[in-house]
Protein backbone atom coordinates (compact mmCIF):
# COMPACT_ATOMS: atom_id res chain seq x y z
CA UNK A 1 0.00 0.00 0.00
CA UNK A 2 1.45 3.26 -1.23
CA UNK A 3 0.48 6.54 1.37
CA UNK A 4 0.63 10.23 0.04
CA UNK A 5 3.32 11.81 -0.29
CA UNK A 6 2.12 14.16 2.07
CA UNK A 7 1.14 11.84 5.03
CA UNK A 8 4.39 9.90 4.64
CA UNK A 9 6.01 13.60 5.49
CA UNK A 10 3.58 14.26 8.69
CA UNK A 11 5.03 10.61 9.52
CA UNK A 12 8.71 11.41 9.44
CA UNK A 13 8.03 14.85 11.04
CA UNK A 14 5.98 13.00 14.06
CA UNK A 15 9.18 11.12 14.26
CA UNK A 16 11.58 13.95 14.30
CA UNK A 17 8.97 15.15 17.19
CA UNK A 18 8.95 11.80 19.44
CA UNK A 19 12.81 12.45 19.09
CA UNK A 20 12.83 15.33 21.24
CA UNK A 21 9.67 14.15 23.34
CA UNK A 22 11.36 13.37 26.89
CA UNK A 23 13.28 16.95 26.62
CA UNK A 24 10.00 18.72 25.50
CA UNK A 25 12.78 20.66 23.09
CA UNK A 26 10.57 23.15 21.25
CA UNK A 27 11.30 22.31 17.42
CA UNK A 28 11.01 25.38 15.04
CA UNK A 29 9.55 24.70 11.58
CA UNK A 30 13.32 25.78 9.99
CA UNK A 31 14.90 23.44 11.67
CA UNK A 32 12.83 20.35 10.45
CA UNK A 33 12.54 21.32 7.03
CA UNK A 34 16.09 21.37 6.86
CA UNK A 35 16.42 17.94 8.41
CA UNK A 36 13.71 16.60 5.54
CA UNK A 37 14.38 18.84 2.84
CA UNK A 38 11.11 20.40 2.08
CA UNK A 39 10.26 24.19 1.85
CA UNK A 40 9.24 25.43 5.50
CA UNK A 41 5.85 26.33 3.84
CA UNK A 42 5.07 23.06 2.33
CA UNK A 43 5.50 21.71 6.30
CA UNK A 44 3.67 24.57 7.47
CA UNK A 45 0.68 23.30 5.83
CA UNK A 46 1.42 19.70 7.19
CA UNK A 47 1.88 21.01 10.56
CA UNK A 48 -1.45 22.94 10.71
CA UNK A 49 -3.22 19.60 9.68
CA UNK A 50 -1.39 17.69 12.85
CA UNK A 51 -2.25 20.38 14.82
CA UNK A 52 -5.96 20.37 14.11
CA UNK A 53 -5.90 16.57 14.35
CA UNK A 54 -4.36 17.11 18.29
CA UNK A 55 -1.41 15.34 17.16
CA UNK A 56 0.99 17.93 17.40
CA UNK A 57 1.07 21.67 20.17
CA UNK A 58 2.27 24.60 18.76
CA UNK A 59 4.04 27.45 21.02
CA UNK A 60 4.22 30.93 19.83
CA UNK A 61 6.67 33.61 20.19
CA UNK A 62 10.38 33.91 19.57
CA UNK A 63 11.59 30.56 20.85
CA UNK A 64 8.10 29.08 18.94
CA UNK A 65 7.96 25.95 17.46
CA UNK A 66 6.46 22.49 17.36
CA UNK A 67 5.96 19.73 20.49
CA UNK A 68 4.11 16.34 20.25
CA UNK A 69 1.08 16.68 21.86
Amino acid sequence: MRLPLKTEYACQVLAQLARTYADEKVRQVEEMAKLEELSPNYLVQILTKLRQAGLVVSRRGKNGGYLLA
